[in-house]
């Protein structure tokens, strides 16, 4: 299966399994680590562009220099990646991006699909067939997701992870944060290997 719409097409995606939404993911001992680190080190967060949606709000596994974070974020991705390979029936699934984003006031993110457009236009990342996030706090007001074709809508809880597939029928939105800030760890993966990011150890 190389794109989210030859998934969708298959009809192999139970729609009633998905989302995986499974709370306290991320042990309070882990959480502590990713929290010190984003309280200690403002200065790693480049300013926010008004021309540039994800400027100045994406922290990439490999620029945090803070091999603690990076092991926790590894560690994560690895386990996710078996929980879909579980949920799914595939055996061999890579992630394209592992990221750290803050939410800060104001901002939201329209409901879309991770590797379909809604108008059959070509997708940027068709070859995503399932997306993560991870949330790293619940001291903000606002900031729900929600998936406007399932009727769901969650207020995230610290630690939480949740598991969707790409597709049309998950489309997924974030509502705007009115208070704090929202941190979340989000990854996308794929079963096509040409597309997957080299993550190693060794080079944190």
């Amino acid at each position: 299966m190389k794109t989210a719409t030859e998934y969708r097409l298959s009809k192999k995606i139970n729609l009633e399994q998905w989302p995986v939404v499974i709370e306290d993911f991320l042990s309070q001992e882990n959480l502590a680590i990713i929290k010190s680190f984003i309280d200690n080190n403002p200065s790693v967060w480049p300013n926010l562009s008004a021309d540039d949606y994800w400027e100045g709000r994406s922290l990439y596994h490999n620029s945090i220099l803070n091999k603690p974070v990076q092991d926790i974020m590894l560690d994560s991705m690895n386990q996710i990646i078996a929980k879909i390979e579980e949920h799914s029936g595939f055996t061999k699934i890579y992630s394209d991006l592992l990221s750290m984003a803050r939410w800060p006031i104001g901002y939201e993110l329209i409901p879309h699909a991770d590797g379909e457009e809604p108008d059959n236009s070509p997708h940027l990342f068709p070859w995503r067939l399932f997306g993560s996030v991870i949330y790293i706090n619940d001291d903000y007001e606002g900031g729900e997701i929600y998936y406007p074709r399932l009727g769901l809508s969650m207020k995230p809880k610290s630690g939480m992870l949740a598991i969707h597939p790409g597709t049309l029928d998950f489309l997924h939105g974030v509502r705007p944060v009115t208070s704090g800030v929202r941190y979340t760890i989000a990854s996308f993966f794929t079963t096509n290997d040409s597309k997957a990011l080299k993550y190693d150890k060794s080079s944190s």
